[in-house]
């Protein structure tokens, strides 16, 4: 994630009397753009979204398995009858293992 950079408020006065109004008003909607682009839950959804693009190619489903210590998942390739042979805590984590192992 980029560094953040926070201005002192004589700064931004200094710089808000340098500019239009219009040109204010895009450099804040460009920085509110920013922070919400790079805020955690937009990043966590992007994540998401890369590993059903992953599921979605591999054609791979999540299976799980109730377990006394708790709910485990894995993926499984029905149609080549494999599955990943370490049970995972959770979907997401099946998912990462399988990802990072066709790096």
């Amino acid at each position: 994630m980029a560094q953040q950079t926070v201005l002192k408020d004589e700064q931004i006065n200094q710089i808000r009397r340098s500019m239009q109004p219009w040109q204010l008003m895009n450099e804040f909607a460009r920085a509110i753009e920013q922070a919400v682009l790079q805020s955690p839950e937009v990043q966590a959804l992007r994540k998401d979204a890369e590993r059903l693009d992953f599921m979605i190619s591999e054609e791979c489903q999540i299976q799980s398995l109730s377990a006394p210590n708790g709910v485990r998942h894995r993926l499984g390739w029905p149609d080549y009858g494999e599955t990943q042979s370490e049970w995972f805590t959770n979907p997401r984590v099946a998912i990462d293992a399988a990802m990072e192992k066709q790096k």
